[in-house]
């Protein structure tokens, strides 16, 4: 919107230089792209946003600036003699679809004589970047870009009948517009038409049969309001924009038709001479009534963090055309204008008390207890504490897509085709189905890797996966947690004698011991299988009764296939059980005051028994002291004999009040040989 200051200072008194006006138009959202010109002949050239149509008019942009400066604002003065002759005597409109066309008025204007407009008439349009034509078409266009309301001028000798009627095309017609192309409408089109054709195409452009030409005589002035749904899906089929189209795609206020053809009236007079018939043809079958917002002022200067005054509110909106009113105590009726049809709640108005107040006058005070997790449910805070931990611990987080195929699915082993959702618009190939595991996606990361030669990978990622579910649910989603360890953990560049710690089964158990540890879960490892994991280097995990994932290592077969650098370990787990079950209330513990008595046991069993069953059986056994159980030990070889192993543990018991006394460790640990006797069939090494 290109907006010539000689023009503007008809309307309001520029009281500030021209940067800082710049600035202040800027700073309240009208902003100032460019200034070509110097002086009275700068013309500024604003970035208008879509939803103020009342921006793209001279008088939309000075209301503003009077607004902002305090300034007068003043609207032209209209006045002009009318002719004894009534335009409803020769004119008649008709609107047949008022959903796409609320609003048409004409004015009938004889004996006018077209020529060239006026030099300064001219010089504005061309400033704004209108080229002049005639006098008449001239003056609708000076009109559109002072009003905001765009204007069309009718011959009227080639309307048929004098009849206009608003309605949509017919099938097969068709209207060759004013840029002289022939173009096909469809019903889905809102034409102007006569008792015969269409002679415009609504709010968009003229009919070339019915343009104002030399030999004009007549002219029938149109001033409507057209909705913005229609005129864009017209202007966008048909490629074709203009002035008028622009504006109604925007905002043209309908109760402001009839002002706008008065002022275009004016003008004509002025500048082609003739005589206007008496009143305006206006079919307005249901008057748009302004808006009523009511704005709680108690609450605007929480928000604003500043204490203005009810009545300052009230003034300051008043200065954009609103009439504000007490309603109660802390409360504001306001009447919003129609041609501010961007004002619809409270909200709304906030803003406009914030813009014209000054955003930079705002406190710029921190809001109190503002904490990056404000907000967020308990489960998110928790997958931010298990990110910022897992991070922590040396990995790196990765996000991945959610989308995948069936074949790329079952490329890792993992169910899929039936059970994954498909897409119903898939945009690639590759991207057909709702992701069922994250394994893939963690282990397409490693592949990537090593194809590029970085053989250390400690990664996690947390997303969602895709099932499909019930009657009830048809498709359900859930959280999971996915780690991948590969080489070794990256260290400290200027510290090198910190220790190394590679990528090994027990490592990656370490790292969810540690994850449960710090939820304050409990958890069971059995040995399982996966198919795309070691068939002997797997484990399931269990907890709450349930199992929550599996971890092990990548099956050497696919780490071959995908072309590790090394071998691989990954895990998944499923995290909203495990945050379902977390216990995030931490209790104190204090520092044991009495010494623990150590014991170590070891045992030979079965093969086949697991570590996890000896822990279980000695807790059991081993009394209310027993603090803690560790194993440090296994063998293998014929020294324990075939199908067997040997086990050796640590036992740790402690008093909380006291010293134990002498035997009480032994009289615990002898009790635990027995339950291991008993319960496992171990033999007891002495």
């Amino acid at each position: 919107m290109k907006v010539p200051l000689k023009w503007l200072e008809e309307y309001v008194e520029l009281r500030l230089p021209l940067p800082e006006l710049c600035d202040r138009l800027t700073m309240a959202g009208l902003t100032v792209e460019s200034v070509y010109g110097a002086g009275e002949e700068a013309v500024l050239t604003l970035e208008v946003t879509s939803n103020r149509g009342d921006w793209l008019s001279l008088l939309g942009v000075a209301r503003e600036v009077a607004a902002l400066t305090g300034a007068p604002f003043r609207l032209p003065d209209v006045a002009f003699a009318e002719g004894d002759e009534l335009s409803a005597d020769s004119v008649s409109v008709e609107i047949l679809d008022p959903a796409l066309g609320p609003r048409y008025s004409g004015r009938l204007l004889r004996g006018v004589t077209v020529g060239p407009s006026p030099a300064w008439m001219q010089e504005r349009l061309q400033q704004v970047g209108v080229r002049p034509i005639n006098n008449i078409v001239d003056v609708t266009n000076y009109v559109c870009f002072e009003y905001g309301q765009p204007l069309h001028a009718f011959d009227f000798s080639r309307i048929a009948q004098g009849k206009l009627q608003v309605r949509r095309a017919r099938p097969g017609e068709s209207l060759v517009t004013l840029d002289g192309e022939d173009r096909p409408l469809t019903e889905e089109r809102l034409v102007i038409a006569d008792a015969e054709r269409p002679v415009a195409l609504a709010g968009v452009m003229g009919g070339l049969d019915s343009e104002v030409t030399d030999s004009t005589t007549d002219v029938l002035l149109e001033s409507a309001h057209f909705a913005s749904e229609g005129i864009r899906k017209t202007a966008k089929a048909l490629a074709l924009r203009s002035e008028a189209s622009y504006r109604f795609e925007r905002w043209v206020d309908p109760n402001g038709a009839v002002a706008a053809s008065d002022r275009a009236t004016q003008l004509i007079l002025q500048t082609a001479g003739g005589t206007a018939c008496k009143g305006v043809v206006d079919a307005y079958p249901h008057p748009l009534p302004p808006a009523e917002v009511e704005l709680d002022t108690a609450w605007c200067r929480r928000v604003l963090g500043v204490d203005l005054p009810d009545s300052d509110m009230a003034g300051l909106l008043a200065r954009l055309g609103l009439h504000c009113e007490p309603a109660g105590e802390a409360r504001l009726r306001c009447t919003v204008p129609t041609f501010r049809n961007d004002l619809h709640q409270k909200e709304d108005l906030v803003e406009e008390v914030a813009r014209l107040y000054g955003y930079n006058n705002l406190p710029t005070t921190v809001p109190p207890n503002l904490s990056p997790n404000a907000g967020l449910s308990a489960a998110r805070r928790l997958e931010f504490a298990v990110r910022d931990l897992l991070r922590a611990g040396g990995l790196s987080e990765v996000v991945s897509y959610s989308l995948t195929t069936p074949e790329e699915t079952a490329h890792f082993g993992l169910a899929g085709g039936d059970d994954m959702i498909a897409l119903r618009n898939p945009l690639t190939a590759e991207a057909t189905h709702l992701r069922t595991s994250l394994l893939p996606a963690i282990l397409r990361v490693l592949e990537l890797n090593s194809r590029r030669r970085v053989g250390e990978v400690w990664a996690f990622e947390l997303g969602k996966r895709y099932v499909l579910g019930g009657e009830v649910s048809p498709a359900r989603e859930s959280r999971r947690l996915c780690l991948a360890l590969m080489g070794r953990r990256a260290t400290s560049a200027w510290n090198r004698s910190e220790p190394e710690q590679q990528a090994n089964f027990y490592a990656l158990k370490g790292v969810v011991e540690e994850l449960l540890a710090f939820l304050g879960i409990q958890a069971t490892y059995t040995a399982a299988t996966h198919a795309a994991l070691h068939p002997h280097r797997t484990a399931s995990v269990e907890a709450a009764g349930q199992e929550v994932g599996v971890l092990g290592e990548v099956h050497p077969e696919l780490a071959e296939k995908l072309g590790l650098l090394g071998r691989a370990y990954v895990a998944e787990l499923d995290f909203e059980t495990l945050a379902d079950n977390a216990v995030t209330d931490r209790a104190y513990a204090s520092l044991p005051r009495f010494p623990s008595a150590d014991r170590d046991v070891a045992f030979i069993v079965d093969a086949q028994r697991t570590w996890r069953e000896a822990e279980l059986v000695s807790r059991e056994s081993g009394g209310e002291l027993l603090e803690s159980v560790a194993l440090f030990d296994e063998f293998r070889g014929e020294q324990v004999g075939a199908g067997k192993r040997s086990l050796a543990c640590s036992l740790r018991f402690r008093h909380p009040e006291r010293t134990l006394e002498e035997g009480e460790a032994d009289r615990q640990v002898d009790a635990v040989k027995a339950a291991l006797r008993d319960k496992l069939g171990a033999a007891i090494r002495e």
